[in-house]
């Protein structure tokens, strides 16, 4: 899958994930603690929670497929919380609740903690197998997130997480079939140190269609144990600016020499109608606009560039609105290659499936799967 954008588990780990106000001046548009609820966990739903399937790639997410459990397996016997969990682990491994009682939690085996009310914990859980939290978009839009990780609990005689252990985090993009990584692995521990320390990150003016979902995956390094109770706050809000991207050709996507391409480009926000141009260098030297600027109401916009030759090319497209004080605004530039497929027995396509019906069956006669390309 194209993995592009501007931008170990041991024996015991917990995250907290509670709402992390927005930027100023803009609400909200989804909070996971505003919308948690104990009884709804889809793949339809707003908020969904889940684990990394065993041996996906890319990731396949599975579901936390019980309400049942409760928090009395990290907690004191009488913590009756209820939790998400999973059946593949008769304790907490891969849980997520919220503390839905009027006083904060004090006490996990003897440690410092501090697990507010209307807090929501998860537990990354072990055997590689990551923490998913996604969120559904509900339209086209343009969002921006925050996210903040802290460690709230002193374990044992220290307060501070040990050297080279902490938690590190991949945040993904997915639209259709196509993945992209907005914040990737860190591969260590992300910066941490004492009591309360915490760390995070955000993205701005990611443009995502209604269904495409935004996954946090959450995972402990060196060893789960030492870092328990890491606290997350989440929000993502709409950003109304105005807002192109170039959606085909995708940023990586393979086309067959001789093939005719078209770009294609999608507005957010403004005031239509628009004027839209689009920039290849698919006639040879530096990028030029191709075909005149194109006027309308929009959301789509579509322009031929021909059939290039076989090579590595460069596209992005440039909007204006009709605002009082119009506005213009540009796309991150997607890079596409067209080349020349093997002969022989072979099938080709210029893009992957983008449902399971389109994706390609392989199989033994015992074990099969589908292909979807990428």
């Amino acid at each position: 899958m194209n993995q592009c954008y501007r931008k170990q588990p041991g024996l015991c780990a917990a995250c907290m994930l509670a709402w992390l106000s927005a930027t100023a001046g803009a609400a909200p548009t989804s909070s996971l603690v505003d919308d948690f609820d104990i009884h709804v966990n889809s793949t339809s739903s707003t908020w969904s929670y889940g684990t990394v399937a065993p041996a996906s790639n890319p990731f396949v997410m599975k579901l936390l497929d019980t309400n049942t459990k409760t928090m009395s397996g990290i907690f004191s016997s009488d913590t009756a919380l209820p939790v998400w969990g999973s059946t593949d682990y008769s304790w907490a491994y891969w849980m997520l609740g919220k503390n839905t009682g009027g006083a904060a939690i004090h006490n996990l085996w003897g440690e410092t903690l501090d697990f507010q009310p209307g807090a929501v914990m998860l537990y990354p859980g072990q055997d590689g197998r990551n923490l998913l939290v996604s969120w559904l978009a509900p339209s086209d839009m343009v969002i921006n997130a925050n996210w903040t990780f802290t460690r709230i609990s002193a374990r044992r005689a220290g307060s501070q997480w040990p050297a080279g252990k902490g938690t590190d985090y991949r945040v993904t993009h997915r639209s259709g079939a196509v993945d992209t990584t907005v914040v990737g692995f860190a591969g260590v521990a992300r910066p941490g140190g004492t009591l309360y320390d915490s760390h995070g990150s955000s993205f701005a003016g990611l443009s995502v269609k209604a269904g495409d979902r935004v996954f946090w995956e959450i995972a402990g390094v060196g060893g789960t144990v030492d870092v328990d109770a890491t606290g997350a706050d989440i929000a993502i809000t709409a950003d109304s600016s105005l807002s192109v991207s170039v959606t085909r050709p995708s940023d990586g996507q393979a086309f067959t020499n001789g093939a005719s391409i078209s770009a294609t480009a999608r507005v957010v926000n403004g005031t239509g109608p628009y004027r839209v141009g689009f920039f290849t260098d698919t006639a040879g030297g530096g990028l030029v606009q191709v075909g005149s600027t194109q006027n309308g109401g929009g959301p789509t916009f579509t322009q031929d560039l021909g059939a290039p030759a076989a090579g590595t090319y460069h596209v992005y497209a440039t909007v204006t609105d009709s605002a009082g004080t119009p506005t213009t605004a540009t796309s991150a530039t997607n890079t596409f290659d067209v080349v020349t497929p093997p002969s022989g027995l072979t099938l080709w396509y210029d893009q992957p499936a983008g449902q399971w019906l389109e994706a390609l069956p392989v199989g033994n006669g015992r074990l099969g799967g589908m292909v979807f390309g990428g």
